[in-house]
This record gives C-alpha cells, sequence and structure tokens, in this order.
C-alpha cells in the first residue's frame, strides 16, 4: 500500500515554521510531508481556513495523514473529511462538534498562558513578550521562548472555522496526542479524549511540536507506517 503524506495545518496565529522540527525529524526518516499556510494567518488573505485545506489536500491526491494544533483542530475538523485523509491527529488540540462554537472553548486555558492572548477587531495574535514570560516561567530556555514566540502574528477570525458544520473525526480514524502539562483544560482534554479513536499521552506543555519533536515524530512515523502495511 502506497505511503501516505503527512499533511501539517500551521497551527494557529503561526506560520508552518511552527512544525519544522517535527518536520526535518519526520523527513531524515523518509517520510514525505506538506504543510499547509492558513490564509487567516497571511497579512491581506481575504480566503477562509476549510476552503484553502480542502484545495490543498485535493492537490496532494496521495493518501494524507492530516495533522492540526491547539485549536487548529477546528479547521482539521472542518475539513478533513476528504476522501484521501486516512488519519487525523489532534496535537493537544480540540475535537469540536458539530454546532460547538470555539467560544465554548476559549479561555478555558492557563491564566498566564491565557494573558498572552490579544484581541482587537478583526483580528486576534499572541503578546510577543508575555507569551516568552509565559514559556520561561514554565522552564523554556529564554532564547529558545523568544525565538517560539516572535515567530507568532495575527489570525484574520473570518478566515477562521468558528464552529464545524462537518465532523471529520466521526468518519476518519483519529489520534489525539494529549500533553500531561498542557495549559488547556483537562476537562476539555477528556471531552476530546472520549471523541479520538486513540489517545497517546505525553509529557510537557502545550508545544510539544517545539520542544520534543523526536516524540510527535516518532508518533506520526507509527500511524505512517500502519497505514503504509
Amino acid at each position: 500500500m502506497q505511503a501516505p503524506v503527512v499533511v501539517f495545518v500551521s497551527p494557529p496565529c503561526a506560520s508552518t515554521n511552527a512544525w519544522g522540527r517535527v518536520v526535518d525529524v519526520l523527513e531524515n526518516d523518509n517520510v514525505v510531508t506538506r504543510s499547509v499556510q492558513l490564509p487567516s494567518c497571511v497579512p491581506g488573505s481575504t480566503d477562509d481556513d476549510a476552503t484553502a485545506l480542502r484545495a490543498a489536500l485535493d492537490k496532494v491526491g496521495e493518501p494524507v495523514v492530516l495533522v492540526g494544533h491547539s485549536s487548529g483542530g477546528f479547521v482539521i475538523t472542518e475539513a478533513g473529511d476528504q476522501p484521501n485523509v486516512r488519519h487525523l491527529v489532534y496535537m493537544d488540540a480540540i475535537m469540536p462538534d458539530a454546532g460547538e462554537p470555539i467560544t465554548k472553548f476559549m479561555g478555558r486555558v492557563d491564566s498566564s498562558f491565557a494573558s498572552a492572548f490579544r484581541m482587537k477587531g478583526e483580528f486576534v495574535w499572541f503578546d510577543a513578550d508575555a507569551l516568552t514570560a509565559h514559556l520561561t516561567d514554565r522552564g523554556w530556555l529564554a532564547d529558545d521562548a523568544r525565538e517560539f514566540a516572535g515567530a507568532f502574528r495575527r489570525q484574520r477570525v473570518s478566515g477562521t472555522v468558528i464552529e464545524p458544520t462537518h465532523v471529520a473525526w466521526r468518519s476518519v480514524p483519529s489520534t489525539l496526542i494529549r500533553a500531561s502539562d498542557s495549559e488547556m483544560d483537562r476537562d476539555v482534554q477528556d471531552l476530546c479524549a472520549r471523541r479520538a479513536e486513540r489517545v497517546v499521552e505525553i509529557g510537557g506543555d502545550h508545544f510539544p511540536n517545539w520542544r520534543r519533536p523526536d516524540e510527535i515524530a516518532g508518533i506520526i512515523k507509527k500511524i505512517v507506517d500502519e497505514l503504509s502495511t
């Protein structure tokens, strides 16, 4: 059976570079990857995320393992029911059901993390200094925290998936990677764990793509190998 391509969706308020460390590990292990930039995080774009992701998946054509992070779980839930998607990976991500708005989950995070979040008019973003302070308080090295926090960008609310109308995880096999020290509310994690076909528990905080890339790549590689046999 043809080995699937791993498609990474840029995290909320970020670029695809957020997955760079995981991509490097996978590609060194001969796993083919693609990265999709959410247009809501591109200055000047008026496209919406779900339409853009569906178009990107159509272009890939080959079997896909689709990976999303945090509230990026909304867009892979909405658009991840494309025929070529074989598995959904929610990396410490929300798995919403139809009719569950993102507002149901907003604020249900660690208070220090929430304090780094900004919203004004059409846009949401992270304050780089506040996020750096939060991460260093959690044990990150200062340079690593500054590099990570400084890469975030503004996200256009109207381009995001606010409330899913399609629920891909109901028809597509899914894995939830659950971080034990996540900034996400544990009740939210528990809800998502009940919805996922498989749950993989890992240590660390909400950003294992940056701090635990080998571990995340290993979980994804196992899924790719299973789908290739």
